[in-house]
């Protein structure tokens, strides 16, 4: 897979533009990419990746930060098969976004301030908000300790963890009301049927809700982002790839699918059995041909003649960094761009913006890209210092790993925060990637958003105002 890299810091740009990769277009599209944020001394202060646009989803990505590595700015998105890793708020943002299948990977801070590991900021700041976090069948890994599963970064925030495997670097109380105590009665966090050593209900802090099977079932569907409207599948290259005059270099014929969620099944919720995710998803994904009048209009049209763009280092293909192939994107898009990325690392600060939706980041699932940068809020301020930030509608990302590289902060340095990535466009999807960063790794910023198969890596992983569904398993 590809290398998406970056050195930017919030320093720099501010921590939202100090993203290695930003998208703000809608229907984005990213898959097979290792987006990344540089870092010095292991540490990192940028953000790694931040989407802003509606609609984007990401397949087998990895999206590698230290501090503030995924700003999930706002829309809707989704992730599968992701790898996510920061340290401290390592996902963050106002997004509307499920996390499906995806890992999240906490690391340790000796230097920091021990309350801080934490893996989500959600933003949202009233009940109101139709915004939120879910996450379901994935993984809560790393080296950190006593790790948080979310704070009260704003009044009213909401995240749920279903079916989620805890390792025991998750602290006994589980959350944090961000040393506000008032916020204890506003914060929406739950767990539900959760198992490993971190996973402790009696322990939990008295405001956290163990969730019965009606309160858990609007978080365990797809409709939780809408995705009986948008939800594309992850792209994937045929193997009987066509030489393109003469050139030893292979056009890549994209199997882009649209994915059906059919009335009738989208409220079918997530199975408990974790080895029946997989069945359970391919049942309602269907051609855009059996879908019948559930799609969105604009989306059919966009996906009737995708446009297929390869990246390539070194030479062999239409451009040789990621930035370049997205500037060639015109405003007011209208056709899905599928953006094949080759492997190796891709220092860059990518932003989609939201005046070009339908845009697809793919990597190779045997060979993930790395997208780095190590932007900082210092430099950037905190939701543009991601790596990648997506602000448009439809975006999809596939096989990627997205990290900011930025060294990790001292404690005493001020605008520490790094986003890896930063969603903030509706309906965008990530599938198999891998979001690394330390502080705010994971700015999931406003929108509905989808997560799936993917690795989130963090101390204070997540913030938001948005409506998230996050499936791992």
């Amino acid at each position: 897979m590809p290398n998406l890299t970056f050195d930017g810091t919030a320093k720099q740009y501010g921590t939202v533009d100090s993203a290695t990769l930003i998208t703000e277009s809608s229907y984005f599209v990213g898959a097979n990419l290792n987006i990344v944020a540089r870092r010095e001394n292991g540490r990192s202060t940028s953000g790694c990746f931040r989407v802003s646009g509606d609609r984007s989803a990401f397949y087998n990505c990895k999206i590698i930060g230290f501090q503030d590595t995924l700003c999930d700015d706002r829309g809707n998105h989704f992730f599968k098969d992701c790898h996510i890793r920061g340290t401290v708020d390592f996902i963050f943002g106002s997004g509307t976004s499920l996390y499906l299948n995806s890992e999240i990977f906490v690391e340790g801070d000796p230097e920091g301030d021990p309350e801080m590991a934490v893996i989500t900021a959600q933003a949202r700041e009233s009940s109101l908000e139709d915004t939120g976090y879910s996450f379901v069948h994935g993984r809560i890994t790393g080296t950190a300790k006593d790790v948080f599963l979310g704070r009260a970064w704003k009044s009213s925030p909401r995240v749920v963890y279903s079916y989620t495997e805890m390792d025991e670097i998750v602290h006994p109380g589980g959350w944090s009301s961000n040393r506000q105590p008032e916020r204890a009665e506003t914060v929406y966090y739950g767990e539900y049927k959760c198992t490993g050593k971190g996973a402790t209900p009696a322990t939990r802090e008295k405001f956290v809700k163990q969730l019965s099977d009606a309160e858990a079932e609007p978080f365990l569907v797809l409709d939780y982002v809408e995705g009986t409207k948008w939800l594309l599948p992850p792209p994937t290259k045929e193997m009987d790839a066509k030489r393109i005059e003469g050139n030893e270099v292979y056009a890549l014929a994209m199997c882009v699918s649209i994915l059906l969620f059919a009335p009738i099944v989208v409220s079918q919720p997530i199975p408990v059995d974790k080895s029946q995710v997989e069945a359970w998803f391919n049942d309602i994904i269907k051609p855009v041909k059996e879908r019948g009048k559930t799609l969105d209009p604009e989306l059919v049209e966009a996906e009737t003649e995708p446009r297929i763009i390869k990246v390539m280092q070194g030479g062999g293909g239409e451009f040789d960094t990621i930035t370049k192939a997205i500037e060639s994107v015109p405003s007011g898009n209208a056709k899905r761009v599928i953006i094949s990325i080759g492997p190796g690392s891709y220092k860059e600060k990518i932003k989609i913006e939201r005046n070009k939706p339908f845009i697809t980041l793919l990597g190779d699932p045997k060979n993930m890209p790395n997208l780095t940068f190590d932007g900082t809020a210092k430099q950037y301020g905190t939701v543009d210092s991601a790596t990648l930030i997506t602000e448009s509608s439809y975006f999809v990302g596939a096989n990627l790993n997205i990290v900011n590289t930025a060294p990790r902060p001292d404690g005493k340095m001020v605008g520490a925060q790094a986003v890896a990535l930063r969603v903030s466009g509706d309906r965008s999807a990530f599938y198999n990637c891998k979001i690394i960063g330390f502080q705010d790794t994971l700015c999931d910023d406003r929108g509905n958003h989808f997560f799936k198969d993917c690795h989130i890596r963090g101390m204070l992983i997540s913030f938001s105002e948005a409506g998230h569904l996050y499936i791992w398993y």
